[in-house]
């Protein structure tokens, strides 16, 4: 009884980073995941995802996946003046032309990042033509073929390089993104040439809040141990 009580506690009380799907289309999910860095606690781990539905067909070979979100930094995600300096990013992968597998994906990743995002007063979300690739900081490619996933991530970046260099929210900010993404398709979207219309171009659009918070996140996750950690001694007390 001893044992079986202290893994349903040592089940309860592990801790994990969640994953927010950005948008969605069949099997196919672009999602992100923000963890505090274990170097430095004020700095960030950013994970950008694409999980797919087939490990020996991740994508038809040599085709594209590509993603893009957009801070409009407004609850209701409308403007009352067109703006063509919103931040945001955006992440396309190119599969290699034989993709029969999971690491074939990220045969050509290339990351956008900018103030270069616009929305009309009509809500149409466009990439401006001013909208250049990120080499620096670069992102680590991997896989984890038990969530059909393939990850870009950046690892350690400061606040400051949230704000500037990957334009993502930092530890405590709330952005109101809108997010898109066009899955398996034989053509890259053109992010760097401006796009008019995402919605039309891209598709599967989605409206959330996207916070890079890691350190609330943890701060409830440590309150909830130590409730759990209270309760389990009692109980162990009293099977004593």
């Amino acid at each position: 009884m001893k044992t079986l009580i202290l893994l349903a506690i040592a089940v309860a009380i592990t801790i994990e980073t969640s994953t927010t799907t950005l948008a969605e289309s069949g099997t196919y999910r672009f999602t992100i995941k923000f963890s505090q860095n274990s170097s430095n606690s004020s700095n960030s781990d950013v994970a950008l995802g694409l999980t797919v539905g087939s490990m020996t067909a991740p994508l038809t070979s040599s085709y594209f996946a590509s993603g893009a979100c957009i801070n409009v930094g407004t609850s209701n995600y409308q403007l009352t003046t067109t703006s063509t300096t919103l931040k945001g990013f955006g992440i396309e992968w190119q599969c290699h032309s034989t993709c029969a597998y999971l690491a074939a994906v990220y045969n050509s990743v290339t990351f956008y990042a900018g103030a270069n995002w616009g929305q009309t007063t009509a809500h149409v979300v466009s990439s401006q033509s001013t909208l250049t690739s990120v080499s620096s900081p670069s992102g680590t490619n991997s896989n984890n073929s038990t969530a059909k996933t393939v990850s870009y991530t950046f690892y350690g970046l400061t606040p400051t390089q949230l704000a500037s260099s990957v334009y993502m929210p930092n530890q405590t900010e709330t952005w109101y993104v809108r997010c898109f993404a066009r899955f398996n398709n034989p053509a890259s979207v053109g992010f760097s040439g401006g796009i008019y219309d995402l919605e039309t171009t891209i598709g599967n659009g989605r409206n959330l809040s996207l916070s890079g918070s890691t350190i609330s996140s943890l701060e409830s996750q440590k309150a909830r141990f130590w409730a759990i950690f209270s309760m389990a001694k009692t109980i162990l007390a009293y099977l004593t």
